[in-house]
């Protein structure tokens, strides 16, 4: 029984990268996740550049039946792998929030007066992997506590996609340079 399901899901899964090739969505991959010690709920908010589309994606370590710990690094943290189907075009992350759970009223973001971006490029029929963004807040005092840690494990991420989910056959490696956003809270971990 259990078999038969999981080939019923591959074929589900694979039907449905095949029916966003065909109809001229792209794939964004991207992992989202926390250090340890941070009890975070942490956000990313994404729109087209065109202002057509928008969509978010978010990790929490409490809530472990929404955001599955498929990633579990030890001292550099936990996360869950998403992918989304998207419109092809120009997209940006122009928003991180990031809560602490402990505290579920406290609530902060970060979006920069002059104009934060991240940029990145979906292309109909191909996927586009991000890189893997990890929150750091320990204290949530105030929005200058909060690192967001970019880092480029392409080859993980990517493996924990295609072993959950149908992905499209061309993935491209797009992770931003972190020296070319300028943005404070946001840093390369190697």
């Amino acid at each position: 029984m259990h078999i038969s399901t999981a080939i019923l899901a591959m074929a589900l899964s694979c039907a449905s990268a095949l029916a966003a090739a065909a109809e001229g969505t792209g794939q964004l991959i991207v992992a989202i996740g926390d250090r340890p010690g941070c009890t975070s709920g942490v956000m990313l908010r994404f729109r087209s550049k065109d202002g057509r589309h928008s969509d978010f994606i978010s990790y929490s370590q409490r809530n472990l039946v929404r955001n599955p710990r498929e990633i579990d690094d030890g001292a550099d943290g936990t996360g869950s792998v998403r992918v989304l189907d998207l419109a092809p075009g120009d997209w940006e992350i122009y928003e991180i929030s990031w809560a602490n759970t402990a505290d579920p009223s406290y609530l902060n973001k970060y979006t920069s007066p002059d104009g934060f971006s991240i940029p990145f490029t979906v292309k109909a029929g191909e996927a586009v992997y991000i890189g893997d963004f990890q929150a750091d807040a320990p204290t949530y005092t105030h929005a200058s506590d909060v690192v967001m840690y970019l880092t480029n494990r392409n080859a993980r991420d990517v493996a924990i996609a295609k072993n959950r989910e149908a992905i499209l056959p061309v993935v491209t490696v797009a992770v931003p340079d972190v020296e070319a956003l300028h943005s404070p809270i946001i840093r390369f971990a190697p």
